[in-house]
């Protein structure tokens, strides 16, 4: 790691705060510019944007806004008549 020696069984911790404040990652670090992940480079990019960790203390409702993105498609589905758009109008 870097010329870092991390004992076996070692505990490492991520500082997002530090992370997500870093100067040298970031244009303005403080601001809020929600279109700086517009490309989609920012939370790919050796993981600079870690909005909710990773594991155990993962976003508690990613399970749960999945499972419900099926039942609102499903309902969306049922619920309305659908018809294709081939860009004419009748």
């Amino acid at each position: 790691m870097s010329g870092f020696h991390v004992p076996r069984g070692t505990q490492l911790l991520v500082n997002a705060w530090s992370i997500h404040r870093d100067p040298d990652l970031w244009e303005n670090p403080t601001k809020f510019m929600p279109e700086r992940f517009e490309s989609g480079k920012g939370s790919i990019e050796g993981f600079k944007m870690i909005p909710f960790g990773v594991g155990r203390r993962a976003c508690s409702g990613a399970p749960l806004g999945k499972r419900l993105m099926g039942m609102i498609l499903g309902a969306l589905i049922q619920c309305f008549e659908w018809e294709k758009i081939d860009g004419v109008r009748n």
